[in-house]
């Protein structure tokens, strides 16, 4: 009787087979699309789909734990949550071959693409990710089912592989879409998408854990060799204005607590204020009258920098500074994806806050 409730309670199996890229082909570039699967160029002039590989450590659908883990920061009480997706949205049931995605669910961020190795997630014309599964004449099915060194291989090989373009292209239409779904989705628990982009993009961040009153700040980050540590709140709704006296107190026990002597504040918001909020001069005020920048981080500027495959050093983060003498960040972002962005000014308070 012991003995059978014990095999109760084992893990079931996956039985699935895993792809690779044939010997001799190299993946050079990728063309990501929409309403089909991305295209991959090799080095032989050819093309081919994206497609799963149906990896074993599942990196479209959750962090590793060392990838959560902070380092210099230790000693912080983060969530251990390893999830990636903030809705839910992508699961791998035991039945199914390959991870599907629930587009009830999908805010059509493009983590889950960011992840993908071997570029198999495209979106259709409503920001919702889709994944395909299809082998080609170049990802084949292993042959002898779970064959791990193959499928390493190929990963090692699509690694470099060079974006001939965004991920996601913004316009009007693309952000009004994705911030619809988030406030129709999310709620208000935005911490776990701005701490999985802040990791996607570089930088290793944890948020606090759900209920954990002795801690107030909503997340803290951090860049590897950079003394440089960042504390930060998380508000996706309407309480912005208690946003910067957070931060302040944030600072406060930040530094008496972690023994921080180079702390950079920021607060992170689905969309800016509009220029009459009293959010701007107080902000000028705490830098003029303390001496402390807290920076202003919108999600629409985090997506940005993933959608175009940036790396953010928390100088970047640094540089992402607004008051009420000047509210825009347009020029620090375009600089950092080398190019000019295509949406409106004041759009969702993304880039500059609406008048």
């Amino acid at each position: 009787m012991a003995s059978s409730k014990l095999k109760a309670f084992e893990q079931i199996g996956r039985n699935t087979t895993q792809k690779h890229l044939l010997l001799g082909k190299t993946p050079i570039t990728v063309n990501w699309s929409v309403g089909c699967p991305n295209k991959i160029g090799f080095d032989d002039r050819q093309v081919h789909d994206g497609t799963c590989l149906r990896c074993k450590d599942s990196p479209c659908i959750k962090y590793s734990t060392e990838e959560i883990a902070l380092k210099k920061l230790s000693r912080f009480p983060i969530n251990t949550t390893c999830d990636l997706c903030p809705t839910d949205a992508i699961k791998w049931p035991y039945e199914s071959e390959s991870p599907i995605i629930d587009e009830k669910l999908c805010i059509g961020c493009g983590l889950c693409a960011s992840r993908c190795p071997a570029f198999a997630i495209y979106f259709n014309s409503d920001e919702v990710a889709i994944i395909n599964d299809k082998a080609n004449d170049a990802f084949v099915l292993n042959k002898t089912g779970i064959d791990e060194e193959a499928t390493n291989r190929t990963i090692k090989l699509l690694h470099n592989v060079r974006w001939t373009n965004p991920m996601i292209k913004e316009t009007d239409k693309v952000f009004a879409s994705i911030y619809e779904k988030i406030q129709r989705l999310m709620g208000n628990e935005p911490n776990l998408l701005v701490r999985n982009i802040l990791i996607k993009l570089g930088l290793q961040a944890g948020i606090r854990r759900a209920g954990d009153v002795n801690i107030r700040m909503d997340i803290v980050f951090e860049e590897q060799n950079q003394k440089v540590k960042g504390v930060g709140e998380v508000e996706f709704g309407m309480d912005v204005l208690s946003t910067s006296r957070n931060t302040l107190d944030n600072i406060a026990v930040f530094i008496s607590r972690y023994e921080m002597g180079s702390v950079l504040p920021a607060v992170f918001l689905l969309t800016l204020p509009n220029q009459r909020s009293e959010y701007w001069q107080v902000i000028k005020d705490i830098r003029v009258i303390l001496k402390t920048s807290i920076r202003t981080v919108t999600l629409g500027a985090l997506l940005l920098f993933l959608w175009n495959k940036v790396k953010l050093p928390i100088s970047i983060i640094g540089d992402l500074y607004s008051d009420a003498d000047n509210f825009s960040t347009r020029g620090v972002i375009e600089s950092a994806i080398g190019r000019k962005v295509s949406i409106s000014g004041g759009l969702l308070g993304i880039i500059e806050p609406e008048k």
